[in-house]
């Protein structure tokens, strides 16, 4: 592990830490030096570091390098992201936490892995499709960490145990508020996404697509609906935590499972 993954792992671990003595010793000040801010500014200068050295380890010379770990280290990098913007608010602190936990502990995946599936420069919309498939998977994966955080609240809520630093928890509202943003915007990515991988399909067999492109629309319609609901009906609750965990499974199963069983058992490619 090099100097730059290292420091990414450290600024995230100092920021976390930071964070956790806010929670555990929080008081009111007008200080900007105050713990909370410390763990915000850490957060996304852990980030922005991490976004370099991904950067980095996925645009090769001979081209680019999507392998799982380096996309498992765009998803921490996107939670990273979440926990920066989630430090900075007094009510989604808490949040921002496991968040912050799951970006370092994605961070040590940048770079690992084999070479064998990198793509020789890619044709610019394959690039597009790419990239808007990995930043919709990242939100969407934060939604579902936020959805079992939500189902956790809901929980503690109703059997009244609410004491401790379980009282620093966010009103219900505006967690599931959190959660209905997030979904709403890896929902427009993954429609773009899926909008801008049509582009370039000429035989979904020939070019081993077909598993991957019913999940990818499965997960798609499932997430629709259930913002459809919200949005007329005011789904709300454990109904919102089983539908984002569902729709995930499938887009989860449709990158990861397509990719392993393409790639490691049957030594072929997408396209």
């Amino acid at each position: 592990m090099s100097v730059l993954h290292l420091t990414v792992l450290l600024g995230y671990s100092v920021a976390a830490l930071a964070l956790f003595v806010s929670l555990r010793y929080d008081r009111e000040s007008s200080s900007p030096l105050t713990p909370a801010n410390l763990a915000a500014v850490l957060t996304l200068a852990a980030v922005l570091l991490h976004g370099r050295v991904l950067w980095q380890a996925i645009v090769l010379s001979e081209g680019w390098l999507l392998n799982v770990p380096n996309v498992l280290s765009l998803f921490a990098l996107e939670l990273g992201l979440l926990a920066a913007i989630a430090a900075s608010s007094r009510e989604l602190r808490i949040i921002s936490l496991p968040l912050i936990v799951l970006a370092a502990v994605g961070s040590m995946f940048t770079g690992r892995g084999t070479v064998d599936f990198t793509q020789a420069e890619p044709a610019l919309e394959v690039k597009i499709h790419a990239i808007l498939s990995l930043l919709a998977f990242g939100l969407l994966g934060a939604a579902v960490i936020i959805a079992v955080f939500l189902l956790f609240q809901d929980r503690r809520m109703r059997s009244g145990h609410l004491t401790g630093w379980l009282g620093t928890l966010p009103p219900l509202f505006v967690t599931e508020r959190l959660l209905y943003s997030v979904l709403a915007a890896g929902w427009v990515l993954l429609t773009l996404s899926l909008a801008s991988g049509f582009a370039f399909i000429d035989d979904m067999f020939a070019q081993h697509l077909v598993h991957k492109t019913v999940l990818s629309l499965l997960g798609w319609l499932i997430m629709s609906v259930l913002l459809l609901g919200h949005r007329l009906w005011g789904w709300r609750g454990r109904r919102t935590v089983h539908w984002v965990l569902g729709s995930f499974a499938l887009l989860m199963i449709a990158y990861f499972g397509s990719k392993t069983v393409l790639e490691d058992l049957l030594g072929r490619t997408w396209g």
